[in-house]
């Protein structure tokens, strides 16, 4: 997974990220979105009674994740996948989705909520807004607010092919005929990969690479990244709240933003300027 989001033996922190021995060696606060992809994948799949819908039509549209208990970096977890509310947009439904991650004393690990936007599944006369939903925040992109930090990784051409190999298996991601089906010029890139890049920034930038000061993370994907492209972070301490970063991703080649709405609650900060 660390592979996955770019992390690398050539940076000061890569090591503890990647190697079993490293006397630090530690787990990405991402890494929690990976479980709750056992209950999407039942979702998408048809084994979920009442929803039926083809997987091409299926768009990840926000990620929530909380983490309330470190990670073991070995060891099981145990998800409880709940549907907490379907709503209509006209086009297309929306599925807000809650998965709990518990150890094996059952104390939770973390919680995600994901988004799931289905196209032309819309139009049922459901609810278009619901009070479960985690929001994501304006950030000062489109002020006069420069960003306090700014970070970028340029993604390789396989980067999502090495990415799926941690479970993330949608075809839309390696398969171009089946990007073609989704509207697609190529595969792209998982949202979740993109996430997991974003967070990384913010750790390096505010944390010195610790993901134990990591609480909670929320994003929407706006726009798709091709692998290839490379992924900017453009970062903002929350003025008010020292403890919140705010940040979204913009793809360098074309200008277009990729995450939206992005923040990160943080237990403390250790490198704020």
């Amino acid at each position: 997974y660390a592979l996955g989001i770019g992390v690398s033996t050539t940076e000061p922190h890569g090591l503890k990220f990647l190697y079993e021995n490293d006397e630090n060696f530690s787990v990405l606060p991402t890494f929690g979105v990976l479980p709750a992809l056992s209950g999407l994948e039942a979702l998408i799949t048809g084994n979920v009674p009442g929803l039926d819908f083809d997987l091409s039509s299926v768009l990840h549209g926000e990620q929530y994740i909380e983490i309330l208990k470190p990670y073991p970096t070995d060891g099981c977890l145990y998800q409880t996948f709940t549907i907490t509310d379907v709503l209509d947009k006209g086009s297309g439904m929306v599925l807000i989705l809650d998965v709990e991650s518990c150890d094996k004393h059952e104390d939770v690990v973390c919680r995600n909520q994901c988004t799931i936007f289905v196209r032309g599944k819309g139009g049922f006369n459901g609810p278009r807004t619901s009070e479960h939903a985690i929001p994501v925040r304006a950030s000062p992109a489109n002020t006069d607010r420069k960003p306090d930090k700014s970070l970028q990784y340029t993604t390789s051409a396989d980067q999502a092919a090495l990415y799926r190999l941690s479970g993330d298996l949608n075809p839309m991601h390696v398969d171009p005929n089946f990007a073609a089906i989704g509207g697609f010029s190529k595969p792209i890139l998982h949202g979740l990969c993109t996430y997991g890049i974003a967070v990384r920034h913010v750790l390096e930038a505010y944390c010195d690479s610790d993901p134990r000061l990591v609480r909670s993370v929320k994003a929407r994907f706006s726009k798709p990244v091709y692998p290839g492209e490379t992924v900017v972070t453009d970062m903002w301490l929350e003025e008010g709240d020292g403890n919140v970063v705010l940040f979204r991703c913009k793809v360098l080649e074309t200008g277009e933003e990729c995450l939206s709405g992005g923040w990160i609650k943080l237990n403390k900060l250790t490198n704020k300027l």
